[in-house]
């Protein structure tokens, strides 16, 4: 075979790996993206975000509680 021949095939098969390699990734996008849109079917944003303030005001709650209670520990130890 001749220089020209390898380099041609060489060439060849790099574009056939390129290829396997672009489907693949294409895929894989392809099942991120419904993954994405079936877990956007189950979660309303709006009930998430209201779900999550209730939680912060729990969480705000707790730390004050948690401070207060401090103090008076603190009060009571010699």
């Amino acid at each position: 075979m001749s220089e020209t021949a390898i380099i041609t095939l060489i060439g060849i098969l790099w574009g056939v790996v390129q290829m396997c390699i672009a489907g693949i990734l294409g895929w894989i996008a392809l099942e991120l993206r419904l993954i994405r849109q079936g877990l956007e079917n189950k979660v309303e944003k709006d009930d998430c975000k209201d779900s999550m303030c209730s939680h912060y005001k729990e969480i705000q709650n707790l730390w004050k509680e948690t401070r207060d209670q401090g103090e008076r520990i603190a009060k009571l130890e010699p």
